[in-house]
């Protein structure tokens, strides 16, 4: 019934209009594109839309280590992965991972913040996923440490799961 009702309302402002048009008496107003409000359409980035690097793609690849990092991404989204220095905050590397794709690689020594960003649509570096991206940091400080006999790693799952045992936050574009 409510169908009907809009086909009906639609049919009778069209023929309402068209009886206005052909009225020489009435006025219109020439440019009514300033009274539409634009704001809730989206609009393409000004950026082009690139193809997706593979799982391990980073902008540091003569970055040398020994301590194993897996992490894990979960299906849906695509992730850029940055590393920096947890006392310093200088920034290490960054890798790319594809939705449900697992990277391995080694660390150097040391302790480390990680942040992602996600999305689906990659722009590169610079631009990441577009205004779509979307900022997280894990509250861990990660210690990649070594004792002479064995060397520490991680393996990180980003996927939400009951009782999982890494708590992130989002974060602004700025904060990234």
């Amino acid at each position: 019934m409510h169908k009907v009702l809009l086909i009906l309302a639609s049919t009778f402002i069209l023929t309402s209009c068209a009886k206005k048009v052909e009225d020489p008496a009435v006025q219109f107003d020439e440019d009514i594109s300033s009274e539409i409000d634009t704001s809730d359409i989206k609009q393409e980035p000004n950026y082009p839309e690139q193809p997706l690097p593979n799982t391990g793609d980073t902008d540091n690849p003569d970055l040398n280590g020994i301590a194993p990092l897996e992490i894990k991404a979960s299906s849906g989204a695509n992730y850029w992965i940055k590393i920096d220095e947890a006392n310093t905050n200088q920034h290490v590397v960054s890798y790319f991972i594809r939705s449900g794709e697992t990277l391995n690689v080694q660390m150097p020594l040391g302790s480390y913040s990680i942040k992602y960003a996600t999305g689906q649509k990659w722009y590169g570096p610079e631009y990441l996923f577009g205004d779509d991206t979307a900022y997280s940091k894990a509250d861990d400080v990660f210690h990649f440490e070594s004792n002479g006999y064995e060397t520490n790693g991680y393996t990180i799952e980003l996927i939400m799961q009951e009782n999982g045992n890494l708590q992130t936050e989002n974060i602004d574009k700025g904060q990234f």
